[in-house]
């Protein structure tokens, strides 16, 4: 068992003053909490910066890979607001209530991401919360969860055979999806006669 905290590199997002927001498309985007859903970032609600400042804030920019947890509010019905950073999702820089979370050498960026969605984290952080109306955790109680850690080659095993399962599952999915469609379609099609 392994403390989370020796396992990755924590930053959370910069104070960037709402006066300061631009709606250019040529400046940077924002990295708020609302943009930050379970399993994936939204650029629906976009606030921007800057690109000139672009320099001043380099240690709150984002990179393909990065795990980014929302911290005020972070479980909704749909899960754990956690997603990764892909090449959509940048540049871009961190605001503040914001954690980027980057693995270190001997923790896959994958089972990271796995492990932040999970049920375990979730129940970790259930009664930890602090905050009246919005709850809300540290970055210090992120970097205290605690995971059992095996060797590398066993973690990408690991995502290997998930990524195997849930593309079964998905297959099913589909396969029950085209099936529905194609009866409810088959029912129309035969009262409009």
């Amino acid at each position: 068992m392994r403390k989370l905290g020796h396992l990755i590199k924590l930053t959370t997002g910069f104070p960037f003053k709402s006066e300061g927001f631009s709606q250019s498309e040529g400046d940077i985007r924002l990295l708020r909490g609302v943009n930050v859903s379970p399993g994936q970032l939204r650029w629906d609600a976009v606030v921007r910066w800057s690109g000139r400042d672009r320099q001043l804030f380099s240690e709150f920019e984002l990179l393909l890979g990065d795990v980014v947890l929302g911290m005020d509010r972070p479980i909704i019905r749909s899960g754990i607001r956690v997603a990764s950073v892909t090449e959509a999702d940048v540049p871009s820089l961190l605001l503040q209530r914001v954690a980027r979370i980057r693995p270190r050498e001997d923790l896959d960026e994958r089972l990271l991401l796995l492990i932040l969605a999970g049920q375990g984290f979730r129940d970790y952080l259930t009664p930890i919360f602090t905050g009246i109306s919005v709850p809300h955790f540290s970055p210090e109680q992120i970097r205290s969860f605690l995971i059992a850690l095996p060797p590398l080659p066993e973690q990408s095993a690991i995502i290997e055979r998930l990524d195997e399962a849930t593309t079964d599952i998905a297959g099913a999915i589909n396969s029950l999806l085209y099936g529905v469609v194609l009866a409810l379609l088959c029912s129309c099609i035969g009262r409009s006669f």
